[in-house]
């Protein structure tokens, strides 16, 4: 049975006791008066994490929930942040600081040179670092893998990467606030936390940074708790709450599973970048007074300003008014790359010779497809590729991936569940079709042999 706990293990102070009920089970929980943390011990759940409501509004801190068997090593994060083969410059950053001060962190990016990244990540009292490397399961499979078995209750396009901080004792990157709801698991080591009790406004955010400092983080007072993450430990934040981390052990790694949410202000922007291109009518309507030369007042009259912000309106609601461009726009926005990285996915008519030899039978997408329904291999998702799908327009399904559009002119049963199935389930093998009942017309098989072959998807042995 898994218990709730609002009393974390540290504070010794009166709570109150209630109950909640998830499926057929009851889970006795207990509220403090003084430390609006939530607590849990057990195996991860995904309905009891939902039952608590603390998603997007408070913090939970879940003890012994996540096995850290299947997680990457300190010298396999290592290696990818010293590795040129892809944007390690970009996706790896090396922070530190002098313990005890705020105006004296530094950033430094990848790719490192491993005796000096091992130089630099040796603590003392003079110095701390924390290494940083983004995008961890795009290039181990194995850490996607484990995403997929943890994160499944999250929509693929609402999870971000998997982002794993290594340090030695006193490494920490400040405290600060992130935008997005976020999982810290605690893969090895013990890290201590202080978090806020309270969200912090944006203004209050831009109010206290540290000026000095090459990182984004904030000199405020703020009610806090102190907590504790050993190996399988999860602290949930849900956006704008206060959080500083702090490495306890030599050995310390955090993997950070985040969500993407998208602003108002990216949502617009994806709007201009489309307009922009656009042949559309209103797009490229511009301002006209025909009765200009008639007019004594030469300023920058009100009423130009109106005719203007009428010409901005109009092409916005036609963008809002037209269900398959907003669904497009929205589809893009929420599945492009945060972080790009050259030549991935590999498509497969861009592989050479030598590695489609390697590959084999998987190597051919319209064959690759083949054999798994004929019960051999296993098709997948690329990792670390955000996917959604839409129903659109009467007779077409829509999926989105990587800020890309593909349209399936199907919509039996069959094609919705393989839509869902390529965006949010697990992979796909002869077994699973036919437990999912797909039957996979001419036109699916198509769509899928195109994802395939963009490399959205690949085959391989089960």
């Amino acid at each position: 049975m898994l218990y709730f706990f609002l009393l974390l293990a540290s504070l010794k102070i009166s709570a109150s006791k209630s109950w909640v009920l998830v499926g057929r089970k009851r889970f006795q929980t207990r509220t403090s008066a003084r430390n609006a943390v939530a607590e849990i011990e057990g195996v991860w759940n995904s309905e009891v994490f939902a039952s608590t409501e603390c998603w997007g509004k408070q913090p939970l801190l879940w003890r012994k929930g996540f096995d850290t068997g299947l997680l990457p090593s300190w010298e396999e994060i290592c290696d990818l942040a010293c590795s040129d083969d892809y944007e390690a410059e970009i996706t790896s950053r090396l922070i530190s600081h002098k313990p005890g001060t705020l105006d004296t962190y530094k950033l430094h990016f990848g790719p490192f040179i491993s005796d000096d990244l091992e130089s630099l990540m040796q603590n003392n009292q003079n110095h701390a670092s924390t290494l940083v490397v983004n995008d961890v399961d795009r290039w181990i499979p194995s850490l996607s893998d484990w995403m997929d078995s943890y994160f499944a209750f999250l929509p693929r396009w609402r999870r971000d990467d998997a982002q794993v901080s290594l340090a030695r004792v006193g490494g920490g990157i400040g405290p600060h606030v992130d935008n997005y709801d976020v999982f810290l698991v605690q893969g090895a080591g013990t890290r201590t936390w202080e978090v806020g009790l309270e969200k912090l406004s944006v203004e209050d955010e831009y109010a206290n940074l540290v000026q000095a400092s090459e990182v984004r983080i904030l000199n405020v007072t703020t009610p806090s708790v102190t907590v504790e993450l050993n190996p399988g430990d999860c602290l949930y934040l849900p956006p704008r709450v206060l959080h500083w981390g702090t490495s306890a052990a030599d050995d310390c790694m955090t993997i950070s599973v985040g969500c993407r949410a998208p602003s108002a202000a990216e949502l617009l922007s994806k709007m201009s970048e489309i307009t922009s291109s656009s042949a559309q009518a209103l797009a490229v309507e511009r301002y006209a007074d025909f009765d200009l030369l008639r007019e004594t007042n030469k300023s920058l009259s009100s009423e130009v300003k109106d005719k203007m912000k009428e010409l901005v309106l109009d092409l916005i609601h036609s963008q809002l008014d037209d269900d398959d461009i907003w669904s497009d726009l929205v589809g893009q926005v929420v599945t492009e790359p945060i972080r790009p990285a050259n030549d991935y996915p590999t498509s497969l008519r861009e592989m050479d010779c030598e590695w489609r030899m390697e590959l084999g039978i998987w190597a051919d997408a319209a064959k690759s497809l083949e054999a798994i329904v004929e019960g051999t291999g296993v098709l997948r998702r690329a990792e670390g590729i955000s996917f959604a799908w839409s129903g659109g327009d009467p007779g077409i399904c829509k999926l989105y991936a990587h800020g890309h559009v593909f349209v399936l002119n199907d919509t039996s049963p069959s094609a919705s569940i393989l839509l869902d199935c390529l965006a949010n389930g697990l992979p796909l093998d002869q077994n699973r079709l036919l437990d999912l009942d797909i039957e996979l017309s001419q036109s699916m098989k198509d769509f899928l042999v195109e994802l395939l072959e963009e490399g959205f998807l690949y085959c391989n042995d089960a």
